[in-house]
Protein backbone atom coordinates (compact mmCIF):
# COMPACT_ATOMS: atom_id res chain seq x y z
CA UNK A 1 0.00 0.00 0.00
CA UNK A 2 1.38 3.28 -0.95
CA UNK A 3 2.49 5.59 2.07
CA UNK A 4 -0.04 8.36 2.78
CA UNK A 5 1.56 11.55 1.66
CA UNK A 6 3.15 13.69 4.47
CA UNK A 7 3.96 11.17 6.23
CA UNK A 8 5.27 12.94 8.92
CA UNK A 9 4.34 12.64 12.50
CA UNK A 10 2.85 16.25 12.57
CA UNK A 11 -0.45 16.07 11.00
CA UNK A 12 -2.34 19.20 9.92
CA UNK A 13 -4.54 20.79 11.57
CA UNK A 14 -7.62 20.95 8.92
CA UNK A 15 -7.77 17.48 7.34
CA UNK A 16 -8.17 18.42 3.55
CA UNK A 17 -11.36 17.77 1.67
CA UNK A 18 -11.69 15.70 -1.62
CA UNK A 19 -12.03 18.44 -4.00
CA UNK A 20 -14.40 16.80 -6.88
CA UNK A 21 -17.89 16.36 -6.09
CA UNK A 22 -18.38 13.91 -8.69
CA UNK A 23 -15.81 11.18 -8.61
CA UNK A 24 -16.28 8.93 -11.96
CA UNK A 25 -16.19 4.92 -11.14
CA UNK A 26 -16.22 1.53 -12.57
CA UNK A 27 -19.74 1.69 -12.36
CA UNK A 28 -20.34 5.11 -13.57
CA UNK A 29 -20.28 8.79 -12.36
CA UNK A 30 -21.35 9.44 -8.64
CA UNK A 31 -22.76 13.23 -7.80
CA UNK A 32 -21.44 13.23 -4.29
CA UNK A 33 -21.24 16.38 -1.91
CA UNK A 34 -17.64 17.42 -1.38
CA UNK A 35 -16.24 15.33 1.87
CA UNK A 36 -16.11 17.59 4.79
CA UNK A 37 -15.46 14.71 7.46
CA UNK A 38 -16.47 16.79 10.30
CA UNK A 39 -19.95 16.36 9.49
CA UNK A 40 -19.63 12.62 10.87
CA UNK A 41 -18.65 14.22 14.47
CA UNK A 42 -22.77 15.95 13.93
CA UNK A 43 -24.07 12.61 14.39
CA UNK A 44 -24.67 10.42 16.98
CA UNK A 45 -22.15 7.35 17.15
CA UNK A 46 -23.63 3.99 18.00
CA UNK A 47 -21.78 0.80 18.56
CA UNK A 48 -22.91 -2.23 16.49
CA UNK A 49 -24.99 -3.55 19.10
CA UNK A 50 -27.31 -0.49 18.64
CA UNK A 51 -25.86 1.02 22.28
CA UNK A 52 -25.02 4.46 22.31
CA UNK A 53 -21.41 4.72 22.91
CA UNK A 54 -21.97 7.96 25.08
CA UNK A 55 -23.71 5.81 28.05
CA UNK A 56 -21.01 3.24 28.95
CA UNK A 57 -19.29 4.85 31.79
CA UNK A 58 -16.50 3.14 34.14
CA UNK A 59 -17.17 2.75 37.39
CA UNK A 60 -14.68 4.55 39.77
CA UNK A 61 -13.69 1.45 41.51
CA UNK A 62 -12.19 0.13 38.01
CA UNK A 63 -11.06 3.31 37.67
CA UNK A 64 -8.77 2.80 40.79
CA UNK A 65 -8.36 -0.59 40.12
CA UNK A 66 -6.24 0.50 36.65
CA UNK A 67 -3.96 3.06 38.83
CA UNK A 68 -3.05 0.54 40.96
CA UNK A 69 -2.28 -2.08 38.53
CA UNK A 70 -0.43 0.98 36.82
CA UNK A 71 1.77 1.62 39.71
CA UNK A 72 2.48 -1.87 40.32
CA UNK A 73 4.01 -2.45 36.66
CA UNK A 74 1.46 -4.91 36.38
CA UNK A 75 1.82 -4.26 32.16
CA UNK A 76 -0.62 -7.25 30.67
CA UNK A 77 -3.30 -6.82 33.49
CA UNK A 78 -3.41 -2.85 32.93
CA UNK A 79 -3.89 -3.49 29.29
CA UNK A 80 -6.70 -6.24 29.69
CA UNK A 81 -8.50 -4.15 32.13
CA UNK A 82 -8.28 -0.73 29.85
CA UNK A 83 -9.80 -2.78 26.52
CA UNK A 84 -11.98 -4.39 28.57
CA UNK A 85 -13.27 -1.78 30.83
CA UNK A 86 -13.22 1.47 27.77
CA UNK A 87 -16.07 0.12 25.62
CA UNK A 88 -16.31 3.69 24.41
CA UNK A 89 -14.09 6.34 23.26
CA UNK A 90 -14.97 8.64 25.98
CA UNK A 91 -14.18 6.04 28.57
CA UNK A 92 -10.85 5.49 26.85
CA UNK A 93 -9.88 8.40 26.55
CA UNK A 94 -10.83 9.53 30.25
CA UNK A 95 -9.17 5.93 31.20
CA UNK A 96 -5.58 6.94 29.81
CA UNK A 97 -5.81 10.94 31.20
CA UNK A 98 -6.67 9.49 34.76
CA UNK A 99 -3.84 7.12 34.77
CA UNK A 100 -1.30 10.09 33.66
CA UNK A 101 -2.93 12.18 36.05
CA UNK A 102 -2.09 9.97 38.78
CA UNK A 103 1.58 9.27 37.24
CA UNK A 104 1.35 6.29 35.29
CA UNK A 105 3.60 6.56 32.30
CA UNK A 106 2.18 3.69 30.30
CA UNK A 107 5.45 1.32 28.29
CA UNK A 108 5.22 1.76 24.05
CA UNK A 109 3.44 -1.58 24.22
CA UNK A 110 0.33 -0.09 26.22
CA UNK A 111 -0.03 2.58 24.54
CA UNK A 112 0.66 0.78 20.97
CA UNK A 113 -2.65 -1.77 22.98
CA UNK A 114 -4.62 1.35 23.49
CA UNK A 115 -4.24 2.22 19.75
CA UNK A 116 -5.33 -0.83 18.24
CA UNK A 117 -8.51 -0.55 21.42
CA UNK A 118 -9.02 3.48 19.80
CA UNK A 119 -9.05 2.37 16.13
CA UNK A 120 -11.38 -0.78 16.95
CA UNK A 121 -13.75 1.52 18.75
CA UNK A 122 -14.03 3.88 16.33
CA UNK A 123 -14.23 1.68 13.31
CA UNK A 124 -17.39 0.59 14.94
CA UNK A 125 -18.57 3.60 15.16
CA UNK A 126 -17.63 5.43 11.85
CA UNK A 127 -18.33 2.48 9.56
CA UNK A 128 -22.28 2.91 10.29
CA UNK A 129 -22.70 6.14 9.44
CA UNK A 130 -20.14 6.06 6.26
CA UNK A 131 -22.63 3.56 5.41
CA UNK A 132 -26.20 5.28 5.92
CA UNK A 133 -28.82 6.14 4.02
CA UNK A 134 -27.58 4.00 1.06
CA UNK A 135 -29.75 4.37 -2.22
CA UNK A 136 -32.35 1.66 -2.94
CA UNK A 137 -31.35 0.53 -5.85
CA UNK A 138 -28.46 -2.22 -5.21
CA UNK A 139 -26.26 -0.72 -8.53
CA UNK A 140 -26.86 2.61 -7.26
CA UNK A 141 -25.70 1.44 -3.44
CA UNK A 142 -22.86 -0.36 -4.67
CA UNK A 143 -21.45 2.87 -6.32
CA UNK A 144 -21.93 5.31 -3.23
CA UNK A 145 -20.06 2.30 -1.92
CA UNK A 146 -17.22 2.37 -4.27
CA UNK A 147 -16.76 6.33 -4.43
CA UNK A 148 -16.53 5.85 -0.19
CA UNK A 149 -13.63 3.17 -0.99
CA UNK A 150 -11.92 5.05 -3.92
CA UNK A 151 -8.23 5.95 -3.02
CA UNK A 152 -8.64 4.78 0.57
CA UNK A 153 -5.16 5.16 0.79
CA UNK A 154 -4.46 8.89 -0.08
CA UNK A 155 -4.25 11.52 2.12
CA UNK A 156 -7.49 13.33 0.60
CA UNK A 157 -9.87 10.85 0.36
CA UNK A 158 -12.64 10.35 1.63
CA UNK A 159 -11.51 7.58 4.11
CA UNK A 160 -7.95 8.50 4.50
CA UNK A 161 -9.35 12.10 5.31
CA UNK A 162 -11.74 10.58 8.36
CA UNK A 163 -8.58 8.38 9.61
CA UNK A 164 -6.64 11.19 9.97
CA UNK A 165 -8.86 13.59 11.50
CA UNK A 166 -9.74 10.78 14.34
CA UNK A 167 -6.49 10.29 15.06
CA UNK A 168 -5.17 14.04 14.93
CA UNK A 169 -8.65 14.38 17.92
CA UNK A 170 -7.52 11.32 19.45
CA UNK A 171 -4.02 12.67 19.87
CA UNK A 172 -5.12 15.94 21.29
CA UNK A 173 -6.70 14.32 24.05
CA UNK A 174 -4.69 11.68 24.70
CA UNK A 175 -0.68 11.95 24.86
CA UNK A 176 0.76 9.10 23.60
CA UNK A 177 4.05 9.96 22.66
CA UNK A 178 5.68 6.76 21.44
CA UNK A 179 2.48 5.70 19.12
CA UNK A 180 3.22 6.38 15.81
CA UNK A 181 0.33 8.63 14.09
CA UNK A 182 0.87 7.58 10.07
CA UNK A 183 1.06 4.10 11.58
CA UNK A 184 -2.81 4.56 13.46
CA UNK A 185 -4.11 6.56 10.46
CA UNK A 186 -3.22 3.77 7.82
CA UNK A 187 -4.47 1.19 10.24
CA UNK A 188 -7.35 2.96 10.45
CA UNK A 189 -8.52 3.24 6.62
CA UNK A 190 -7.30 -0.47 6.02
CA UNK A 191 -9.69 -1.55 8.56
CA UNK A 192 -12.72 0.93 7.11
CA UNK A 193 -11.85 0.12 3.81
CA UNK A 194 -11.82 -3.67 4.17
CA UNK A 195 -15.47 -3.29 5.81
CA UNK A 196 -16.54 -1.24 3.15
CA UNK A 197 -15.13 -4.15 0.41
CA UNK A 198 -17.50 -6.05 2.73
CA UNK A 199 -20.34 -4.08 2.24
CA UNK A 200 -20.01 -3.51 -1.54
CA UNK A 201 -19.34 -7.46 -2.05
CA UNK A 202 -22.89 -8.19 -0.40
CA UNK A 203 -24.95 -5.84 -3.02
CA UNK A 204 -22.21 -6.95 -5.75
CA UNK A 205 -23.39 -11.02 -4.85
CA UNK A 206 -26.75 -9.65 -5.41
CA UNK A 207 -26.50 -7.55 -8.98
CA UNK A 208 -24.99 -10.49 -10.19
CA UNK A 209 -27.76 -12.95 -9.42
CA UNK A 210 -30.65 -10.52 -11.25
CA UNK A 211 -28.57 -8.10 -14.00
CA UNK A 212 -27.75 -9.94 -17.15
CA UNK A 213 -25.81 -7.12 -18.27
CA UNK A 214 -22.97 -8.66 -19.52
CA UNK A 215 -20.82 -5.42 -19.55
CA UNK A 216 -22.23 -4.76 -15.77
CA UNK A 217 -20.92 -7.67 -14.86
CA UNK A 218 -17.42 -7.66 -15.95
CA UNK A 219 -17.29 -4.00 -14.29
CA UNK A 220 -17.86 -6.11 -10.90
CA UNK A 221 -16.11 -8.57 -11.50
CA UNK A 222 -13.39 -6.32 -12.34
CA UNK A 223 -13.89 -4.01 -8.96
CA UNK A 224 -14.22 -7.44 -7.30
CA UNK A 225 -10.71 -8.78 -8.65
CA UNK A 226 -8.74 -5.31 -8.05
CA UNK A 227 -10.38 -5.13 -4.10
CA UNK A 228 -8.78 -8.60 -3.76
CA UNK A 229 -5.45 -7.32 -4.61
CA UNK A 230 -5.56 -4.39 -2.42
CA UNK A 231 -6.63 -6.07 0.41
CA UNK A 232 -3.53 -8.86 -0.11
CA UNK A 233 -1.17 -5.58 -0.34
CA UNK A 234 -2.93 -3.96 2.69
CA UNK A 235 -2.81 -7.32 4.76
CA UNK A 236 1.04 -7.18 3.99
CA UNK A 237 1.83 -3.67 4.80
CA UNK A 238 -0.18 -3.05 7.85
CA UNK A 239 1.71 -3.91 10.75
CA UNK A 240 0.11 -6.53 12.99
Amino acid sequence: MDKIPNGSNRLPDTPQPVKNPIIKGKLGSKQVAPTDSKSHLEKKHVHSDGQSLNNRQITPDNLQMMVELGKEKLWSDLASAITGNSTSLDNLISTLNILQNNGVELPPEIQAEAGRHFIKLTVSSVVPILHSDLPAPPLDALGVLEVIAQQHHNHDSMIGSLARMKVEEFFNQCQLKDVDREDLVQEMSAKIFSLTSTEMKKFEDSIQTTVEDKKTIEKITQSQNERRIEAKILQESVKP
